[in-house]
């Protein structure tokens, strides 16, 4: 689906708002997930974590082997200290799909935050912030937005043999920045009695289910990035109050000086 400037954006927003609140009020409707967004700089880009641009269907217990293994140098440089289950135990949680209060979650969203490749894919309860991260990064290109709703009122379904995505929910103990961008993860894996491996999203998306893990794509034009950017910013949405660092006022007061205030 196209937006074609900021007045559509917030006409799509209430339309998704106004889906939910629908599926809310359904008879015998249990569970309705907050929709999460993501932007991507690029519409042509596939949902991917950055564990899957290093290798895909990677093992799962692979891949707690290896976090485990650095558990001891990452604690040594932060003075933090992460307490993780067996393999055996993050493994059963999966089976019984208990991932809400899976003990390495933690761990792995610091992991994902320090730029170590990650199953996680984030995501952000606001679609301002989405906007931003589409807008913010000058790749030239049509941007696009992700929509992502998991429960629709009904409980979630899935067969071994088929990718299944996962939410891990807000809240977690990890850097700040989760916090700032009102951030959530998921992480997508297929398999079953312990023999998992993380899949690609977008095995979920060809679905297209209508009952649960629906997610819809806008695009947006490029020819409007300095207008999104400069109504973010009214909002106090930018680099710097995203990311509460020198590098992200500097983001911030360039797009002000190069780019908002030639409008």
């Amino acid at each position: 689906m196209k937006i074609e400037n900021w007045e559509d954006f917030e006409e799509k927003i209430k339309k998704i708002y106004s889906k939910v609140q629908r599926l809310k009020t359904k008879e015998n409707a249990s569970k309705v997930s907050t929709p999460l967004f993501r932007g991507q700089s690029d519409a042509a880009w596939e949902l991917k974590t950055t564990l899957d641009r290093l290798e895909s269907n990677f093992s799962v217990e692979k891949y707690y082997r290896i976090i485990r293994s650095i558990k001891s140098a990452v604690e040594s440089y932060t003075s933090n200290r992460w307490q993780l289950p067996t393999i055996e135990r993050d493994l059963t949680q999966l089976d019984k799909y208990d991932t809400i209060s899976m003990p390495s979650y933690e761990f792995m969203t610091h992991l994902r935050h320090n730029c170590f490749p990650s199953p996680l894919l984030d995501w952000t309860r606001s679609p301002y912030i989405a906007a931003f991260f589409a807008f913010n990064e000058d790749k030239k290109t049509d941007p696009a937005i992700y929509v992502y709703i998991e429960f629709t009122g009904k409980g979630k379904t899935w067969r071994s043999d088929k990718a299944k995505i996962c939410s891990l929910g807000p809240n977690v103990t990890t850097h700040k920045r989760h916090h700032l961008q009102q951030s959530e993860y998921t992480f997508c894996i297929k398999g079953m009695d312990k023999k998992y491996s993380y899949a690609p999203h977008e095995e979920v998306i060809s679905r297209s289910s209508t009952d649960q893990d629906i997610i819809e794509k806008y695009s947006l034009p490029y020819s409007e990035r300095a207008f999104f950017l400069n109504k973010l910013n009214q909002m106090n949405i930018n680099a710097y109050s995203l990311f509460e660092n020198e590098e992200g006022l500097m983001n911030k007061l360039a797009n002000e000086e190069l780019l908002i205030k030639n409008l």
